[in-house]
């Protein structure tokens, strides 16, 4: 009984500590307590249970967030480099979680909305680029799902890749067209972006 209660805590401390951290995380970033003790908390719930995607994630989604906030400030263009510092950490945290979970299509797909952030920001195709690439692993991952088909779409067609925009709009129709038909009214593309997606088929 000892060993049981001794494997059980084992298990299930790690996850505790790093819910509550978690949370105490959530609550500083709500209350707009800065960067550094968000950040140092996420790190610590890392720590104590290693195994988790979930510290990484929330730590790269601030990150993101404090590089959205910054680029769309009036100082932006004289911030490049700690704009540039900001995204490099969302990223990075952001594949620390993927290497925790490595199987799941969202995290994938997040990037890639990131780096289209970053595109309406640099005007760099390379970015729209690597969003291409991001979003050609979450359908790899999850084939079905109408959406990471269509923002593929759009990524390609701002990479200048137009053939593989096209490839990937047809797709997206066919797929609306099959939740359209089997009525997952949840999983319906608006009609701004089927217009968009007839545009990038033709």
């Amino acid at each position: 009984a000892a060993a049981f209660l001794g494997c059980l805590l084992t298990a299930t401390l790690p996850v505790l500590q790093r819910r509550a951290l978690v949370s105490a995380a959530d609550l500083a970033v709500v209350e707009g307590r800065g960067a550094d003790r968000p950040l140092r908390l996420y790190q610590e719930a890392a720590r104590v249970d290693p195994l988790s995607a979930v510290p990484y994630r929330r730590a790269a989604e601030f990150c993101f967030a404090r590089w959205a906030a910054a680029a769309k400030s009036a100082e932006a263009e004289r911030q490049e480099d700690r704009l540039e510092t900001l995204f490099r950490q969302a990223v990075q945290f952001m594949n620390e979680a993927i290497r925790r979970n490595p199987l799941e299509a969202e995290s994938y797909a997040t990037l890639a909305d990131w780096y289209l952030a970053k595109f309406e920001h640099t005007k760099d195709s390379a970015d729209a680029a690597v969003a291409d690439s991001f979003l050609a692993t979450a359908c790899a991952r999850y084939p079905s799902n109408v959406r990471y088909w269509a923002r593929r779409a759009v990524a390609a067609n701002l990479a200048g890749r137009r053939d593989d925009a096209r490839r990937y709009a047809k797709e997206a129709l066919r797929l609306d067209a099959i939740n359209r038909h089997a009525g997952h009214v949840d999983k319906f593309l608006s009609q701004t972006v089927l217009g968009r997606l007839r545009e990038l088929a033709e």
